[in-house]
């Protein structure tokens, strides 16, 4: 159908020239997204090469836990290591042939090192007070 036909008037032709619009207006968000999503990711990249909290580590007062996969892809547990030696107080807890995502693949693991970690911290907090 072409919207400038003289057969079509009235509400068809809006509605032709409005389903023509939304298409337009899809391909160019379409467009742009693939573009927004590499300049993301660069930008994400560049962050990363620029900063770093490492001088920062040492000063954290609280208790942490550091959970890592030993079979991550990602952020290798040498990352998890490192933060383990920076941060004073830390715990390192390593799930065996966990990947990136061993939260989801190692559920109850992951479950019982948290609330270890946390009854841990409660039980030092009441014996204190």
């Amino acid at each position: 159908m072409n919207p400038h036909d003289a057969s079509i008037v009235g509400p068809e032709a809006l509605e032709l020239r409005r389903q023509r619009t939304a298409d337009a207006q899809y391909r160019v968000a379409e467009s742009r997204r693939g573009w927004m999503d590499r300049q993301g990711y660069f930008y994400q990249l560049m962050a990363m090469m620029g900063w770093t909290s490492a001088p920062f580590l040492p000063f954290l007062k609280t208790e942490t836990l550091i959970m890592m996969g030993d079979d991550d892809q990602i952020v290798p547990l040498a990352n998890g290591k490192f933060l383990n030696f920076l941060i004073p107080n830390s715990e390192l807890f390593v799930v065996e042939n966990g990947g990136h995502l061993f939260l989801l693949s190692h559920v109850e693991e992951s479950i019982e090192a948290i609330r270890g970690f946390l009854d841990r911290g409660a039980h030092k907090a009441r014996k204190a007070a």
